[in-house]
């Protein structure tokens, strides 16, 4: 999904969000006046770290071998932490074991 506000017919720029090419194919706004803002996380500074996963999982009690289940997201209709959480029922039902965590800005 992309955002963009443009006030005039024919903007300077247009910002977009994520994977913003995707949605330029139906814009009038000539491709350089375009600037793709990429969504997620530097991967260089967001490197798995097994012995603090494993630091965590017992803080919370969750079995070194368990899965988990995560969604790390601000607290947000547009994160859909509901969805998450009905889904994680429906697993539950199935696979009892499976442990679920939510993170984030005001996720509490």
């Amino acid at each position: 999904m992309c955002f963009f506000v443009a006030k005039t017919p024919r903007p300077d720029c247009v910002l977009l969000g994520g994977v913003g090419c995707a949605c330029t194919r139906n814009l009038v706004t000539p491709p350089k006046l375009l600037e793709v803002i990429p969504n997620g996380f530097d991967l260089e500074q967001a490197k798995p770290n097994p012995t603090a996963a494993l630091s965590l999982r017992e803080e919370l009690g969750v079995p070194a071998d368990a899965i988990l289940i995560g969604i790390a997201a601000r607290f947000h209709p547009h994160k859909d932490h509901c969805n998450f959480v009905q889904a994680a029922a429906l697993l539950h039902k199935q696979l009892p074991e499976v442990h679920f965590l939510l993170c984030g800005l005001d996720v509490t």
